[in-house]
C-alpha cells in the first residue's frame, strides 16, 4: 500500500518500504514513515539511507518516524 499525504502543496509525506518508493521518497519527500518492530524496521531504515545517498540527498533532511508494533498478552507465552 502506498500512502501519500499532501499537507501543503510542497510537502509530501510517504509511508513505504519498497525499493521504488524509497527511491521516490529520497528524491521528493519531506517526511517518511514505516512500521514494525525495531528488528524489522532497522533494515528498511538502512535502505532509505542508501536510497538518499544514491539520490545525492542528505538523509538528515528527511523527517523519519516508525509506527511501532507491540502486542498485549496476559503472559510471555501467549
Amino acid at each position: 500500500m502506498i500512502r501519500v499525504v499532501v499537507l501543503f502543496p510542497e510537502q509530501h509525506d510517504v509511508g513505504t518500504g519498497g525499493p521504488r518508493m524509497l527511491r521516490l521518497t529520497a528524491r521528493f519527500a519531506q517526511e517518511w514513515n514505516t512500521w514494525g518492530t525495531p528488528e524489522t524496521t532497522k533494515p528498511v531504515m538502512e535502505r532509505l539511507l542508501a536510497a538518499c545517498e544514491k539520490e545525492g540527498r542528505d538523509p538528515k533532511t528527511v523527517r523519519k518516524s516508525v509506527q511501532a508494533l507491540f502486542f498485549i498478552a496476559p503472559d510471555a507465552e501467549t
